[in-house]
């Protein structure tokens, strides 16, 4: 591998310097700031061991060597998310993207909970959903970008099954808003206010002011929804 700190990377770089270092599982890491590690990963096998209880499969000849570890990397080593996932919080708050170790356990456990209590509702949501997506696209002459047909469809579907009711804003709003706020929380990601203190950002960015314009309706769909519910 490189020697020395690297840079961090825009997600578009991520994947070709997997492939240039060709380090374990594709797996490489940066430094944020002066001191903060963080790793880059890509493959499903080590996603899981960071998550989860399980760690990597191991070769036979070493598996009779190594005892099965009862916890996971990511409890091992003490890694979290923060600060990487701290510049998500005025987006998404303290819930399962954001949150560590139990919590964000215990969050998970409710939200799949959530997901499931009614059986076999959200199996008929979903083959509504797909129906009516099949139906649209068959509609369509020539060409489509089937993105925004995907999002919208998506997006009912989450909101029927939580609220049992179509949504009553406009869709597009809100996703025109995701693709913002996603580009401002790459770049703040990337700037020198990611390695200020939060104060900093919130009262001399710019680039806060924007966010907080543009998340205005993605909390307003938030809202209606929770209202829904």
């Amino acid at each position: 591998g490189d020697a020395g700190k690297m840079p961090s990377s825009a997600i578009t770089n991520v994947l070709p310097r997997m492939a240039k270092l060709q380090g374990p599982y594709g797996c490489y890491g940066t430094v944020y700031g002066i001191w903060t590690p963080v790793i880059h990963v890509a493959h499903p096998i080590p996603a899981q061991a960071i998550l989860q209880d399980a760690p990597p499969p191991i070769s036979q000849k070493s598996k009779s060597k190594t005892k099965r570890r009862r916890s996971s990397i990511a409890q091992a080593s003490g890694a979290c998310k923060s600060p990487a996932y701290n510049h998500f919080l005025n987006f998404s708050g303290h819930g399962v993207f954001t949150a560590d170790g139990e919590e964000w356990r215990a969050k998970r456990a409710s939200v799949l909970h959530c997901l499931m209590r009614h059986g076999n509702r959200i199996e008929t949501e979903a083959v509504r959903t797909a129906q009516a997506l099949t139906k649209e696209l068959l509609s369509q002459d020539g060409a489509v970008n089937v993105v925004p047909i995907l999002q919208r469809s998506t997006l009912t579907l989450i909101y029927r099954y939580l609220t049992h009711t179509m949504p009553d804003t406009p869709l597009q709003a809100y996703l025109d808003a995701i693709i913002k706020i996603r580009m401002i929380l790459l770049a703040q990601s990337r700037s020198v206010w990611f390695l200020l203190p939060r104060w900093c950002y919130e009262w001399f960015s710019t680039m806060y002011r924007q966010e907080e314009q543009v998340l205005q309706p993605i909390r307003k769909f938030a809202s209606n929804a929770l209202q829904s519910a």
